[in-house]
């Protein structure tokens, strides 16, 4: 987000980078991290948004007084 990246966008940013420092077998399945993380990112305007590895993955946002569970960008769509 420092470099103006939407929060989104520095989500997947950072997860990619995961993918492709990921290179022990045993750590992979079909291509792909055999694993899960799941990155936040808040901005200073309030913005919350999320991105997993993997789809499927939810987070809680409360930008105002409603709380509401959205579903987690993924770098890998469900397939």
């Amino acid at each position: 987000m420092e470099r103006g990246l939407e929060p989104i966008e520095a989500c997947k940013a950072a997860l990619r980078l995961i993918d492709q420092t990921t290179r022990q077998p045993r750590l992979r399945n079909d291509g792909k991290p055999a694993f899960n993380v799941t990155l936040y990112a808040l901005r200073s305007d309030g913005l919350i948004d999320s991105a997993s590895m993997h789809h499927g993955y939810t987070f809680i946002a409360q930008p105002d007084t409603t709380t509401t569970l959205e579903l987690a960008a993924s770098l890998f769509p469900k397939s």
